[in-house]
C-alpha cells in the first residue's frame, strides 16, 4: 500500500502466494503504522476483488445485485474502495513504485534474475548452483530496512517545487498534521480484519466456513436456539479454533467452537505439511560468502557486498526516521454490537427465554455523565 500524495509505502507483506489474506496483512501493517486511509485505489486482481474485503469492484456482475452480502472489512473500517480502470496502467499509481523497487532494492540481491534475459546477470546461474540464496526470514528482515530507506529518499511526485529537498516521509509528516487522522488499536483491528462468510442458515451441526475446499463446522451450547436463522460468520484464518456469529442486522450473537473431530483432522494434515516445510528450511545451508575463495585475503571492509552496504546505509538512515501523527486524531473502535453486546439467556420456570441485552457503550456513557466528564 502506497500513500498517493507522498509516495510513502505504508504497508506490505512478503508472500509467494498473492492472495486476499496477504492483502489484509499488508493493510494491517499500514494502519498500525500510519493510520486508517480515507479511501483505497485497488487494482482489478483477484486478490483484491474479494467480496468480504472491499467487494468485487469491476468484476461485479448484474446477478450479484440480487445477493445480500455482509459488511466488508473496508465497510467496518470506514474506507471507501475505488477500482482502477481495466487495462489502464496510468490509473495505477503503485506501478510507478515498481521500477524504483527493482532498481533500488531487487538489484541489491545476488540472486536477482531480472525481468527478462537481457537484465539477468551472468553470475546468477553460478550463485544459484552454489546455494547462495537468501532465506525468506532473512529477506523479510532486510526488506523492512530497505523499504524504510526507500521512504526516506527524496520526494519526486507532482508537487516537486513545493516539497523541494524533502524526503517522501517528510512530505507525509507535513501533510498528516493538516488533516484528521483515524487510528485503531491492534486488538480492535484484529477483530475488524476478520474474514467473513456469506449469509447461511444455522443447521443442526451449526455453521461452517470453507478452507482449502473443506467445510469446517462450528457450534455452541445455544446453537439449537438459532436453528434456521440467517447468520454470517467472521473468522481469523490464522486461528480456526473458533468463529464469531452475527445476525443480518450485524449484531453479535456468540462465539462458537470448532467441531473437535473435524478441526483436528484438518489441522493434522496442515501440521504435517508445516513440519515438512520446517525440516526443509532447517536443512538449508547458510548463505555462502560471495566469491569466498577470492576474498579470504582481503580486508574486512572490502568484503562487504552491495546488499550489506545498502542495508547498513539504510539502518543508519532509519535512526533519523520519524513518523508524525495528525494534530486531530480520531480513534476507530468496534461498533457496540461487534465489540461487547452479548445476549444472556436465562431459563424461566415457564420454559420461555428471557433475553437481556447489555449495552456496554451506554453504561460507559452514563458513568462518564455521572462523573461530570
Amino acid at each position: 500500500f502506497m500513500d498517493a500524495k507522498s509516495g510513502v509505502i505504508t504497508g506490505w507483506n512478503l508472500t509467494d502466494n498473492p492472495c486476499s489474506q496477504s492483502t489484509i496483512f499488508a493493510l494491517r501493517m499500514g494502519i498500525l503504522k500510519f493510520g486508517i486511509p480515507k479511501e483505497i485505489l485497488f487494482d482489478n486482481g483477484r486478490e483484491f476483488t474479494v467480496k468480504d474485503v472491499g467487494g468485487k469492484g469491476n468484476r461485479r456482475r448484474k446477478s450479484d445485485e440480487w445477493h445480500e452480502v455482509p459488511p466488508t472489512i473496508l465497510n467496518l473500517l470506514g474506507i471507501e474502495a475505488r477500482w482502477a480502470k481495466v487495462q489502464n496502467a496510468r490509473a495505477k499509481h503503485i506501478e510507478r513504485f515498481f521500477l524504483n523497487f527493482k532498481n533500488n532494492i531487487s538489484k541489491n540481491f545476488g540472486t536477482y534474475i531480472g525481468g527478462n534475459i537481457l537484465e539477468r546477470p551472468e553470475s546468477v546461474k553460478k550463485r544459484l548452483k552454489n546455494g547462495e540464496v537468501t532465506t525468506d526470514s532473512e529477506l523479510r528482515t532486510v526488506l523492512e530496512d530497505l523499504i524504510d530507506y526507500e521512504n526516506m529518499r527524496e520526494y519526486g511526485g507532482a508537487e516537486k517545487r513545493r516539497y523541494r529537498g524533502m524526503s517522501k516521509l517528510e512530505v507525509w509528516n507535513d501533510g498528516i498534521v493538516r488533516v484528521k487522522q483515524r487510528v485503531c488499536r491492534a486488538e480492535d483491528l484484529d477483530l475488524l480484519l476478520m474474514r467473513t462468510s456469506g449469509y447461511q442458515k444455522v443447521k443442526r451441526k451449526g455453521v461452517f466456513i470453507t478452507i482449502a475446499g473443506e467445510k469446517l463446522w462450528y457450534s455452541g451450547l445455544n446453537t439449537v436456539w438459532h436453528l434456521d436463522k440467517d447468520v454470517y460468520v467472521r473468522y481469523d484464518p490464522t486461528d480456526l479454533s473458533s468463529v464469531r456469529i452475527y445476525d443480518k442486522e450485524d449484531r453479535y450473537i456468540d462465539t462458537w467452537q470448532a467441531d473437535t473431530e473435524l478441526i483436528l483432522r484438518f489441522f493434522d494434515d496442515s501440521d504435517a505439511v508445516a513440519d515438512a516445510n520446517a525440516k526443509l528450511a532447517a536443512q538449508k545451508k547458510m548463505v555462502k560468502a560471495y566469491a569466498k575463495s577470492l576474498t579470504d585475503g582481503m580486508a574486512a571492509h572490502t568484503k562487504i557486498d552491495i546488499l550489506a552496504l545498502t542495508v547498513e546505509r539504510a539502518q543508519q538512515k532509519k535512526k533519523e526516521m520519524y513518523i508524525a501523527q495528525g494534530n486531530v486524531v480520531e480513534p476507530v473502535m468496534l461498533p457496540t454490537e461487534v465489540a461487547s453486546d452479548k445476549v444472556i439467556r436465562s431459563k424461566k420456570k415457564t420454559g420461555t427465554d428471557n433475553i437481556v441485552s447489555i449495552d456496554i457503550a451506554r453504561m460507559n456513557a452514563n458513568a462518564a455523565r455521572r462523573k461530570g466528564l
